[in-house]
């Protein structure tokens, strides 16, 4: 990356002003371990710039460089003595946004003579896994399951936007809520997948030679910036040489590929709300909570890929005081009768 990239780049997150592509291409520098030199240069200009000398030290340095490779948000790195240029750039941001508003403000009643509401971009949520797999429930209804060691990055809502778009590095498998109006569209490497049907798989590790997308349902088109690769259906492949850009279409079988998302269930300190995902995720049926507190409950258990749905849902519930009924084709998750 050219050095004026990098430091635009490190200017936008210490600022919290970066967009959701301009994010992903920082966390994909800062996941790359031969860049962690250069990073740790960038924070020893800020502490001389914008720390006075007395509150500088190699391991307060060292302290900040870890906090941003563990993708920590800017607003809680240990830099309390970081005025100059943060706190300027803040002043003169707050102050474009107040100046735009008022003009916006203006320009609305001098029309009209009512007040419009205006609409902000929508801020971007990044999803990432260490070693675990990650459930996500987007917005729309649609489901992600993140592989160890991927990014997600997605706005918070699709309410106001023509399309669903998200960034992915690493691997993930998505289960997509149909919309006609709104195409969901996967950002990956320098290729595009669009959505013309429902489940898919990408395999692309920043670390891997190629990017992989494979269709499990439904049907999907791989694009790069030049031209449309293809499209694929069920039991389909696309691979794409990230060095060469040779393509390679073939059949595969669907089911083998995305059988690290099958295998088995592991939740480790999870909240019951993503537990609920994975459980709808693996046995296919849609599981609900008659009181909403219970969703923030914390899981910690591990189950083989064979075992019964009900069989997991006794060891989960006993082991935590709550209970589940099967009803109507679905489980509903409540609290334990207090009276027994």
């Amino acid at each position: 990356m050219q050095p004026t990239r990098l430091n635009y780049l490190f200017d936008k997150y210490l600022s919290g002003e970066l967009t959701p592509s301009e994010r992903l291409e920082w966390l994909q520098y800062i996941d790359d371990d031969n860049n962690t030199a250069t990073l740790r240069e960038l924070v020893d200009g800020v502490l001389l710039t914008d720390v006075p000398a007395s509150e500088q030290s190699a391991e307060r340095a060292e302290n900040i460089v870890n906090a941003i490779l563990s993708h920590k948000e800017p607003a809680i790195l240990p830099l309390p003595g970081r005025r100059s240029h943060l706190i300027k750039r803040w002043t003169i941001a707050a102050s474009i946004i107040l100046v735009a508003g008022a003009a916006a403000l203006l320009l609305n009643r001098t029309k009209d003579h009512s007040l419009a509401v205006q609409t902000s971009p929508v801020d971007s949520l990044i999803q990432s896994v260490a070693q675990k797999r990650k459930y996500i429930v987007l917005d729309d209804g649609s489901r992600v399951v993140l592989n160890q060691h991927s990014t997600l990055s997605h706005p918070t809502s699709f309410l106001h936007n023509n399309t669903r778009e998200v960034y992915l590095t690493g691997e993930g498998y998505f289960d997509i809520s149909h919309d006609d109006h709104k195409p969901f569209i996967v950002h990956t490497g320098n290729l595009t997948v669009t959505v013309l049907g429902t489940a898919f798989n990408i395999k692309a590790y920043k670390d891997q030679p190629s990017i992989t997308v494979t269709v499990t349902q439904g049907k999907v088109r791989v694009d790069n910036p030049q031209r449309s690769i293809g499209v694929i259906t069920p039991n389909q492949q696309i691979t794409v040489d990230a060095g060469s850009g040779e393509i390679k279409q073939h059949a595969v079988n669907a089911m083998a590929v995305t059988q690290w998302e099958h295998k088995e269930l592991v939740f480790d300190d999870m909240p019951l709300s993503e537990v609920a995902v994975a459980l709808e995720m693996q046995f296919n049926v849609p599981v609900t909570f008659d009181d909403p507190s219970l969703k923030d409950f914390r899981i910690t258990a591990s189950f083989l890929n064979n075992e019964p749905l009900n069989q997991v849902l006794e060891v989960i519930t006993k082991v935590n005081k709550i209970s589940y009924t099967r009803q109507d084709g679905r489980v509903v998750i409540s609290r334990e009768n207090q009276t027994n």
